[in-house]
């Protein structure tokens, strides 16, 4: 069989990962790809991705939506279907096993690490673990790499590993690092999207939230405490401008926020994106937001401010220490970059017993 030659492979599963994939498109000047989209139910994610496709004319991509077990009888069949394409580029986004095993069974030149938030700087510090903690940190260990052997399919991580990154800035050691700034996105919303309208955020403070609770971070009440912190801070002034992460629903972000003062935004865009075309605003809040990183490198004079979280997580005492670590490390990095971190005087004489709940 003849092998059919193609500029690159790209995987993403996010908004952001999808974004940094169209980057990579208009800065290697990709023509003949194939674009892989895991769709996972989740109604803010696939509807930001559908307009990242739809405002930057993106048409040729496959979405494999994954529900219950199936998902790796779906990569096997995508691994069969492109074993023998000659890939110059791959390009991965998400930390997952299957991911990662797909394009590194592949045949590609070069692969490439697309920013996937703070698991970032996770990839790049784990790549150098003898184990490759990374790929196979999960119950099944071992099990799961011999699945996907016994199809042909490699565990082996290549050397020609590298990274394209709006987020991590210089190599830890051998792995290359390809920097940029979303430039040829901004590039195209400039020239195709009617460019960059600056009256729709300015003067504003936006909060960019985390879901602090289902990602046990914060109890309830802590979390409370915050969002009130946050309205008082930054939003006496007028209104605090609250994007949802798209991981939280609107109506419970609503039952956790007193929403005099707040306006709520609609969460259809990824926020990079909402800033280069409408502009960016006077300040930006969050506690441990990837959108504080990828807005600083957008906008290195845009103000930036983290809510110091760290003393609540450590109260809540419901994170894994591996998160933990990554998490406070990820604090470092915001002072190293010049975002400010303000401490809460919340944490103290509280009893999250008595906190209101949810549907209360």
């Amino acid at each position: 069989m003849e092998t059919e030659k193609k500029d690159a492979i790209l995987m993403v599963a996010t908004p952001l990962q999808l974004l940094g994939a169209i980057e990579a498109i208009f800065f290697y000047r990709l023509k003949n790809y194939f674009l892989l989209i895991k769709v996972v139910k989740n109604s803010y994610n696939e509807a930001q991705m559908a307009r990242l496709l739809q405002e930057f004319n993106i048409k040729n991509f496959f979405l494999m939506t994954i529900t219950g077990r199936g998902a790796f009888g779906k990569f096997v069949q995508i691994y069969f279907r492109l074993r023998q394409t000659q890939f110059s580029y791959g390009f991965i986004g998400e930390n997952g096993t299957a991911f990662r095993s797909l394009c590194f069974s592949l045949n590609t030149e070069k692969v490439y690490v697309l920013d996937d938030g703070i698991a970032s700087f996770e990839a790049q510090r784990d790549i150098y673990t003898p184990s490759f903690g990374y790929l196979w940190r999960s119950r099944f260990g071992k099990l799961r790499t011999y699945r996907y052997a016994l199809v042909g399919m490699t565990t082996k991580q290549p050397k020609n590993i590298g990274f394209f990154s709006a987020i991590l800035k210089k190599p830890i050691a051998y792995e290359e690092v390809v920097t940029h700034k979303f430039e040829n996105v901004i590039a195209y919303c400039t020239k195709t999207l009617q460019g960059i309208q600056q009256a729709s955020n300015k003067n504003k403070v936006v909060f960019v939230d985390t879901p602090l609770i289902t990602t046990q971070l914060l109890s309830e009440g802590d979390c409370r405490r915050v969002y009130k912190f946050a309205l008082e801070r930054y939003g006496s002034d007028g209104t605090l401008v609250f994007r949802p992460h798209r991981s939280q629903p609107e109506e419970e972000l609503r039952g956790l926020v007193d929403s005099d003062g707040i306006e709520f935004v609609p969460n259809d865009r990824p926020v990079e994106l909402d800033f280069i075309l409408g502009g960016f605003p006077a300040m930006v809040v969050g506690t441990i937001s990837t959108a504080l990183l990828t807005l600083n490198a957008l906008f290195p004079n845009l103000p930036l401010v983290s809510l110091d979280i760290r003393p609540g997580v450590v109260k809540n005492g419901r994170l894994r220490s591996d998160r933990k670590t990554l998490m406070f490390d990820l604090y470092d990095e915001y002072v190293k970059r010049g975002i400010e971190v303000v401490s809460l005087p919340i944490w103290d004489d509280h009893d999250d017993n008595k906190s209101k709940s949810l549907n209360g």
